[in-house]
């Protein structure tokens, strides 16, 4: 696993973090359980340390989700501690798809609040803890307030972009690899805001199509034409990079080694545009 990460780059960023975080419990010294993002996931206090022990061997960093959808914030303080990531450490972010989450009602405002009151407790404990954020779907009016109000103390603000559901029958590979008028007018619109604000931008999640991928489409080597074209795209709108989602959303595309996924599939097609565009 750690020579899969090193061949495609010596230093990089780990996001962990999607659907899933807003439906994890951290227990100490509890049983660890993956489960879909349906039902309660566990991490334990080793599952930290482990994660440490990978990002030092592979000397990428580590963005760490913190749940705001389920969890309290005496609960993501307790997390944000045990975290032994130490230098590898590259922020943590709060919340996922954060517009998206029920308890806000689609009110800015209620998720602000509760985004400061996160890290307000955190830093009680960690005073020097880094953030990125909003993790957003793409809300624009909720992407201009989070940067107006927090690009002082924001590592990165984060967007994540998929070209539609694998659910669609719309979803077939001449519409991953035809052009995004769209979304070519909102990474131009990101570069501008990062400039205005003088932050930097990720989109931390992003893969072909949400829900896992589209058969057919999703695991062919066309999607790794499109991984590579998209990534250039993104680097000359100043990106600083990409997070692709794997695992429990997108099954068809994982990280050779990512949970459920085989080592032995390291020609899965995302993972050949990413070594492409190196």
């Amino acid at each position: 696993m750690v020579n899969l990460y090193r061949n495609l780059s010596p230093h990089g960023l780990i996001r962990i973090g999607g659907n899933v975080s807003d439906h994890t419990k951290y227990l100490p010294n509890g049983a660890a359980a993956v489960r879909s993002e349906k039902e309660v996931s566990v991490i334990n206090q080793q599952d930290l340390i482990d994660l440490g022990k990978f990002a030092r061997a592979t000397d990428w960093k580590v963005m760490w989700g913190l749940n705001l959808g389920s969890g309290s914030k005496e609960e993501a303080v307790k997390e944000a501690v045990d975290i032994d990531a130490g230098s590898q450490l590259h922020s943590f972010e709060i919340g996922n798809e954060v517009e998206a989450l029920p308890r806000f009602k689609k009110s800015y405002e209620a998720y602000h609040a509760a985004y400061l009151d996160y890290k307000a407790a955190i830093r009680a404990a960690l005073p020097n803890a880094p953030f990125s954020g909003p993790d957003s779907i793409g809300n624009w009016a909720w992407i201009t307030n989070f940067a107006g109000t927090e690009a002082g103390d924001l590592k990165l603000l984060t967007q994540h972009y998929y070209r539609g559901g694998a659910k669609d029958p719309a979803s077939t590979l001449e519409k991953l690899i035809e052009l995004d008028d769209g979304w070519q007018n909102r990474i131009k619109n990101l570069q501008q805001i990062c400039r205005e604000q003088s932050i930097a931008f990720r989109i931390n999640e992003v893969n072909s199509f949400y829900g896992g991928g589209k058969p057919g489409v999703s695991d062919t080597f066309g999607s790794a034409l499109w991984c590579l074209d998209y990534m250039f795209q993104l680097a000359t709108h100043g990106c600083t990079g990409v997070n692709m989602e794997t695992d429990v959303n997108q099954s068809l595309l994982g990280d050779p080694g990512s949970a459920g996924v085989p080592t032995d599939k390291a020609d899965r097609p995302c993972p050949v545009g990413l070594l492409s565009h190196i």
